[in-house]
């Protein structure tokens, strides 16, 4: 049996560069809303239309896909970096305890796989 790798290209944050609250997301609090980084994304972020999270091999990340215009031309009318990092910062900081400052610092160039 063959492992298959598909790419993941993104702008955003890996779960290791925030810190997600504890009454969020918590593997050891039993009173954490949700156990799993895609739990959290599905319940809270999910419906967004714009962020979206990928698992990779050994790390997840929440983002704007390349697909949404980030790193497209400003003629294609996409968002540009800092606004990016904005709406990711902005997304991100009532679930975290991180500052959208330290947030958009964090946003970077995502480029991973994952196997399935």
């Amino acid at each position: 049996m063959s492992m298959s790798y598909y790419p993941i290209m993104m702008y955003g944050v890996s779960d290791e560069d925030i810190d997600i609250k504890e009454e969020w997301l918590s593997n050891s609090d039993e009173n954490a809303k949700y156990c799993d980084f895609d739990e959290f994304f599905d319940g809270e972020l999910g419906d967004d239309g714009i962020l979206g999270y990928a698992i990779g091999e050994e790390i997840a990340y929440i983002g704007i896909w390349a697909s949404q215009a980030w790193n497209m031309s400003a003629m294609e009318k996409g968002f540009s970096e800092d606004d990016a990092k904005a709406y990711i910062a902005k997304a991100l900081a009532p679930y975290c305890n991180n500052t959208e400052e330290e947030i958009a610092a964090a946003c970077h160039e995502i480029e991973d796989t994952y196997y399935g």
